[in-house]
Formats: structure tokens, C-alpha cells, sequence
């Protein structure tokens, strides 16, 4: 089966997880610079998507063993809800993207009646 991936493409790895407040998307991406990673809202899908590229120059070295995959990557992750693009955190930390999205959750309070 085709997965539309070659033997080169990046598919970083991803976990996604709910809390009682939000939902989680946390990817692994070592050596990504922030700057190379960009997070979009459409719809009910949450798009992370990014470059990730070697930091050494190429022309000065020859692989005798090639296996950490670079190049760009797209992740689609829907939800069971349309985010609010102000209600989003994202962080990079050692090499993880966490993105956390907050749910649009109104709580209403019951008031009791006195009989």
C-alpha cells in the first residue's frame, strides 16, 4: 500500500492525548528550529507543519550511512471541536513540540431553590 511517504520524507511521531481542559499534541522534533514550524486551525483539524534539514553543510562531507530522515513534514490531527486559534499553546522543549489546545468548555451553575 502507498502511503505517499519515500524512504526520505520526515514523519515525526506524535502522541495526542486529552486532559479535563485540553487536548494534547506532542511530536518529536529534534534539531527543528522554531522558526521552521508553523501551526494552523482549519475547520475541526489542527495542521502542524515545518522543515526539518541538516545543520552540516553537505558539500564538505560524504555518508558512509544516511538513516535520520530530514525534509519537510505535515501532521493533520482532527478534533472533536473547531479550535479557537487564541485559545492554542505551543511550546518547543528539547526537541518536543507540545501543543495544547483549549477546550471551549462554558460551565453553568445549577443554583439551588430553597423549598
Amino acid at each position: 500500500m502507498y502511503s505517499g511517504l519515500n524512504q526520505w520524507d520526515f514523519l515525526p511521531p506524535m502522541d495526542v492525548y486529552e486532559t479535563r481542559d485540553s487536548i494534547v499534541i506532542e511530536l518529536e522534533l529534534p534539531e527543528v528550529d522554531r522558526e521552521s514550524v508553523k501551526i494552523t486551525c482549519e475547520g475541526e483539524s489542527v495542521i502542524i507543519e515545518g522543515v526539518k534539514s541538516y545543520k552540516l553543510g553537505l558539500e564538505r562531507v560524504k555518508f558512509l550511512r544516511l538513516e535520520r530522515s530530514t525534509g519537510p513534514f505535515k501532521r493533520v490531527v482532527k478534533l472533536p471541536f473547531a479550535p479557537n486559534s487564541s485559545r492554542i499553546k505551543a511550546t518547543l522543549k528539547k526537541g518536543v513540540l507540545k501543543v495544547e489546545i483549549f477546550k471551549n468548555v462554558q460551565t453553568i451553575e445549577v443554583e439551588a431553590e430553597d423549598e
